[in-house]
């Protein structure tokens, strides 16, 4: 599973810079889902490994321009693109009416077929190996935030200790992974449970735009792999956003501690005098500590969430 940044939502400089778009790829590289879609996303896929027919599902946080001021001249460009695959998108309820209002008043018609679906609590779609939550903002009912959370995966079959019972290599070690019973011809009974690993957790990556410590936002993040944080507060002017940004911190830090989450991953613009630094910075417990690290954020930025639980940058 890889995340990808795609870049930020102003052209220019801003105190409030935050990420326009969220990639999200999946192992079979076939399909891939945004999360927002800010000003300039049809632009940033262009200069980005990404194809635009492996984007199978759009998911919007909030009604918001910074979330969503990039859909239209995204849908446009499948259009050009002679998309004919369907396309999801998920958002909450007013995005979906606007939606569908500018389609109406604007008579635009798109190549393909888009299928529209208001966001609330709960599982909001699955496919492959994955499945997508949301779940609301105890203070914004009408934001949500999101994870993908990944099927269990079966343990691994020993056949070591399958050969060293004798059994006969063959299709029969296909069916004891499925933890299958067989009965051999001396009447040894064979239960498939026995010869393999337990199963593994799959892997889960959890999106806020609006952090709010509560009960709801840490089952949320509960043991996720990566919590993303990618702050939508455009509209605070300088010292409200600085303010916002350590309580937003504070608040981030609890909901890692307590979620029992492998990397706190915080998108952070710091004003300098001349310019903004765009960094990011990375969390993770380290000998029962909290150990951070940071990076310059760079775009198209990515990184990996591999088979083991790690980051890969």
């Amino acid at each position: 599973m890889e995340i990808i940044l795609l870049g930020e939502k102003f052209s220019i400089p801003h105190y409030s810079r935050s990420i326009a778009s969220v990639a999200v790829r999946f192992d079979n590289y076939n399909e891939l889902c945004l999360f927002e879609c800010g000003e300039g996303t049809q632009n940033y896929l262009l200069h980005s490994c990404l194809k635009n027919k492996q984007i199978k599902r759009v998911i919007i946080s909030e009604l918001n321009s910074n979330c969503c001021l990039g859909m239209v001249g995204l849908l446009a460009t499948f259009s050009l693109n002679e998309r004919i695959s369907s396309l999801e998108v998920h958002g909450p309820e007013g995005f979906c009416k606007y939606l569908r209002l500018f389609s109406r008043y604007s008579q635009t018609n798109f190549s393909y077929p888009i299928k529209i679906f208001p966001v609330k609590t709960g599982t909001i779609c699955q496919f492959s190996d994955y499945q997508i939550i949301a779940t609301s903002l105890k203070s914004f009912p009408d934001i949500f935030g999101y994870s993908i959370i990944e099927q269990e995966k079966p343990g691994k079959f020993q056949i070591s200790k399958a050969q060293s019972l004798k059994i006969p290599s063959g299709p029969i070690y296909g069916h004891l992974k499925k933890k299958e019973k067989f009965i051999l011809s001396n009447g040894f009974v064979i239960n498939g449970q026995n010869l393999c690993d337990k199963p593994r957790q799959g892997r889960k990556f959890t999106y806020l735009t609006r952090v709010n410590y509560n009960r709801s936002m840490v089952e949320l993040a509960w043991k996720a792999d990566i919590l993303l944080i990618n702050p939508n507060i455009a509209h605070l002017n300088p010292q409200t956003y600085l303010e916002y940004q350590v309580i937003s911190s504070q608040m981030g830090r609890q909901i890692f501690e307590e979620s029992e989450i492998r990397y706190l991953i915080n998108l952070n613009f710091k004003e300098n005098a001349k310019r903004i630094n765009s960094m990011i910075y990375f969390f993770q417990w380290y000998q029962n500590k909290i150990k951070q690290s940071s990076c310059k954020l760079t775009y198209p930025f990515v990184f990996k969430i591999t088979s083991n639980y790690l980051i890969e940058l």
